[in-house]
């Protein structure tokens, strides 16, 4: 239709996400505050210091974050700075269609 390909639609579809724990499109700007005042204890954070509050999705992604900003020492166990979502958001899963087997957010598993 004319307002699916429409200039300002497009736009609309470039400056926005889709929440990845309840669906809704939010302006890309506002993500990170919907995601902390809607869904803060289904993401996973890091603990390394008091001033780092990042916030991730996944576990990979906050052990890579840990190994990239936080390398002082070296040879520290990144595990150890993680704060799990909370218990109601976690689940563990295992395909029975291929091995992929992780424990991670009920949205990771829809994704899979």
């Amino acid at each position: 239709s004319e307002h699916m390909n429409g200039s300002r639609h497009l736009e609309i579809i470039k400056e926005t996400k889709k929440c990845p724990f309840c669906d809704k499109v939010i302006f890309s700007e506002f993500l990170d505050e919907h995601e902390e005042e809607f869904h803060d204890g289904a993401m996973f954070r890091c603990a390394f210091g008091e001033d780092c509050r990042e916030r991730f999705l996944t576990i990979e992604q906050v052990e890579n974050h840990i190994k990239s900003k936080h390398t002082d020492p070296v040879d520290t166990e990144s595990s150890l700075f993680i704060i799990l979502p909370e218990a109601k958001f976690m689940c563990k899963f295992q395909c029975n269609m291929c091995t992929f087997s992780h424990c991670a957010s009920y949205t990771d598993m829809k994704q899979h």
